[in-house]
């Protein structure tokens, strides 16, 4: 959130990064605001679509730019949520009834909330939810952002496994290990050989 052109106060920052938290946990997107006095006559529609290029955001992300001295407002998400938004219409009527003038003429807070409450809204009807169940097996095996376990059957195969990898170069460094010691003890015999 880079509140530019100062629309929103600090309490409302911190609850909408709360809530971009949970709609992130949830279903696995986020709503980034960038808002701006003016945009020296550049397009919204550029400037929005190379900022969310820049900022790298993912696949399943939004970006609301909001240029306040025109009161324009501009709406770009990733390629991931395409199927989505064609199959839950919405979204923009969504954002039309709360960046309107009230929003620019003192109820930006209150307006960018309720946004955010309809968005939830949305994701819910129009987004499915992340799998957060935890999974047995082993942790490195595993897909990248779901809850492992680690029982101690895993902890065991893992040390079994581990040492059949290794056996071969137990037993090499057995046998190197041996024949040293008879060199070693040959040369012994042959110093101080042995009395009757």
């Amino acid at each position: 959130i880079d509140d530019e052109a100062g629309l929103f106060t600090m309490e409302t920052t911190d609850t909408l990064a709360r809530n971009n938290l949970d709609l992130n946990n949830t279903y696995g997107t986020l709503l980034a605001i960038k808002t701006l006095h003016y945009l020296n006559g550049q397009d919204i529609e550029t400037y929005s679509k190379e900022l969310f290029d820049q900022v790298s955001l993912g696949s399943k992300d939004f970006l609301l730019v909001i240029e306040e001295s025109s009161q324009a407002w501009y709406l770009v998400y990733g390629g991931g949520l395409t199927s989505y938004v064609e199959d839950t219409p919405g979204l923009s009527d969504l954002v039309r009834q709360n960046l309107n003038e009230a929003f620019f003429q003192g109820g930006s807070d209150a307006g960018i909330l309720a946004l955010f409450d309809g968005l939830k809204d949305w994701c819910a009807q129009a987004m499915p939810k992340l799998d957060t169940t935890p999974t047995a097996g082993n942790p490195f095996l595993e897909n990248y952002g779901e809850i492992q376990t680690v029982t101690l059957k895993d902890i065991l195969l893992g040390i079994i496994f581990t040492l059949l990898v290794n056996i071969w170069w137990l037993i090499l460094l057995f046998v190197v290990l041996n024949l040293v010691d008879r060199h070693r003890f040959r040369k012994y015999i042959a110093a101080y050989p042995p009395v009757a």
